[in-house]
């Protein structure tokens, strides 16, 4: 601060970039990071295998950067407990799996066996869930009662908001998958509404009032008017992620999960529609083109689509965008590789789309293809 200088902490990517955290321990020597990859410059052949399989916490000491694994899971910061040192990591799956705790050691970190440290001193927490909007409680540790601190929404109390649970459904592969399914303040069981399919994520632990991005999604206001909404994760298999496979599989998410609702009368099937934006633009436009289903109409906001047209457009602009065009058609669309564009791509099956579409665009270069 003193200075204005910055130096990179770590030089590795993260996992995910919304399954990162960083927590500055009191003493301002340390760094924990969650969700990276640790540096491929080490000799030893399982450490380097292990580095390149999986993402880990760790600690990065100040000023040295010296890097300390914690553990290879996927884990959250939950709580530092400055007396013990121990930090508390949680699973980001499931907000039912127990916390698991790290005490930091002269010669790395441990797990404590016990089980994490009850608290001693009121703990001040930001508190939600899928129906319950933040707020700022302090929780008794000895009793475990709470107490509001602040209500930092209070105008939420004169509005009718439409309840959320979360569903379960599973894919083609076999996979168990969890959605939010946001139901209409007045739903009625047994009455069919219509589904709007939101593609761009979800998370069982949050508030929200549109959904992970403001852009293209609107929960509660497509609840209010008498519309179900489903929240879907934006990729539930990485090992397909920019291949030919992805955009099948994420159909086959939408589809299964039109079937379940279907299947419990909540839904019209003569009225779902979706939304993607940025990444699943690209899905939505596949279901599109390629799904048994028909969709009574679609939304695509700021996103990349398989297009020829858009691989065109920024071939000498974004070689990202260009090799994932490639990798996920599976070829150049040029000579041989022409024909499955053809198949693949949404740009070459409009005669198959029966849907009104809506484009937005944030920006001037519109990226829709």
């Amino acid at each position: 601060m003193e200075t204005g200088t910055s130096r990179v902490l770590l030089d590795a990517p993260v996992k995910h970039w919304t399954g990162s955290e960083a927590l500055w321990l009191p003493d301002s020597r340390s760094v924990i990071l969650t969700g990276v990859y640790l540096p491929l410059n080490v000799s030893e052949p399982v450490e380097r295998t292990a580095r390149e399989r999986s993402a880990f916490v760790a600690e990065v000491k100040i000023p040295s950067l010296d890097t300390i694994k914690i553990t290879d899971r996927n884990l959250e910061t939950i709580k530092w407990y400055p007396q013990t040192r121990v930090l508390q990591l949680g699973t980001r799956e499931s907000v039912s799996t127990p916390a698991e705790c790290y005490e930091q050691e002269q010669t790395g970190w441990e797990l404590v066996s016990s089980g994490c440290p009850a608290p001693t001193e009121p703990e001040i927490l930001a508190e939600q869930d899928l129906n319950t909007p933040p707020q700022v409680v302090a929780v008794n540790p000895r009793t475990g009662q709470k107490a509001t601190l602040l209500d930092l929404n209070p105008q939420f109390k004169s509005l009718a908001f439409g309840k959320v649970e979360i569903i379960k459904w599973t894919a083609g592969d076999g996979k168990e998958l969890l959605g939010g399914l946001y139901l209409p303040p007045d739903y009625v069981a047994g009455q069919r509404y219509p589904l709007v399919i939101q593609t761009h994520g979800f998370d069982s632990r949050q508030f929200w009032i549109d959904g992970p991005f403001s852009t293209a999604n609107a929960a509660q206001p497509l609840a209010a008017k008498r519309i179900v909404v489903l929240q879907v994760p934006d990729s539930h298999d990485l090992s397909v992620s920019g291949t030919p496979d992805e955009a099948p599989r994420m159909m086959d998410t939408y589809e299964k999960a039109i079937e379940s609702l279907d299947a419990r009368g909540i839904i019209d099937l003569s009225r779902v529609g979706l939304i993607g934006f940025s990444h699943t633009c690209w899905f939505v436009k596949y279901a599109l083109t390629h799904s048994r289903y028909h969709f009574a109409a679609a939304v695509v906001a700021d996103g990349i689509d398989g297009g020829y047209f858009q691989y065109m457009t920024f071939a000498n602009q974004s070689q990202l965008t260009e090799s994932f065009m490639e990798n996920v058609i599976g070829a150049h669309p040029f000579g041989e590789g022409l024909s499955l564009w053809l198949k693949r791509s949404p740009g070459f099956l409009l005669d198959k789309v029966q849907a009104p579409i809506l484009y937005t665009s944030h920006w001037r270069l519109v990226i829709i293809g």
